[in-house]
């Protein structure tokens, strides 16, 4: 029976994650900003997603282990994620996009110093108000950690 329900749980898991192609980077362009959004892959919160927005308008969800990328004109934009239905408070990102530059931003979960558990069925389980991020990377930093990602996209 504890077999059974550890497979369960991960046919469930593994159903929540991004499952599109494993990342592949667009090719430049002189004439638009390009713009990864990604989030790593992790068991906290990882069968809901924020949903992405680009100056108010909705853009996608973010599934566990997932990136989406956008190629827009040079602006300033405000990126937003959230899904208050499940947690995940508002957080904006303001940037001034230029022509032929690529962006990278995270979204992902902080610091878990105030996470509960409660044990179910011998399963611990989180409860508290996580401490979210959304943040603006490099590219050195970020590439390492996106390589590794499926697009979160519609297929």
């Amino acid at each position: 029976m504890k077999k059974l329900f550890l497979l369960i749980l991960v046919v469930i898991v593994s159903g929540c994650a991004a499952s599109g192609p494993v990342f592949s980077p667009l090719p430049a362009s002189e004439t638009r900003a390009t713009v990864y959004i990604y989030r790593p892959k992790t068991v906290v919160n990882c069968c809901v997603s924020p949903e992405l927005f680009v100056n108010e308008k909705k853009v996608g969800s973010l599934k566990n282990g997932g990136y989406l990328v956008y190629q827009l004109e040079t602006g300033i934009y405000r990126f937003t994620a959230e899904n208050e239905s499940v947690g995940f408070y508002r957080l904006d990102l303001d940037l001034e996009l230029q022509a032929g530059k690529t962006y990278y931003l995270k979204w992902f979960v902080g610091d878990l110093s105030s996470l509960e558990t409660a044990v179910y069925g011998g399963i611990g389980v989180g409860v508290a108000n996580y401490d979210y991020k959304f943040i603006r990377l490099p590219g050195e930093v970020a590439m390492p950690e996106i390589r590794t990602l499926s697009y979160s996209g519609p297929q």
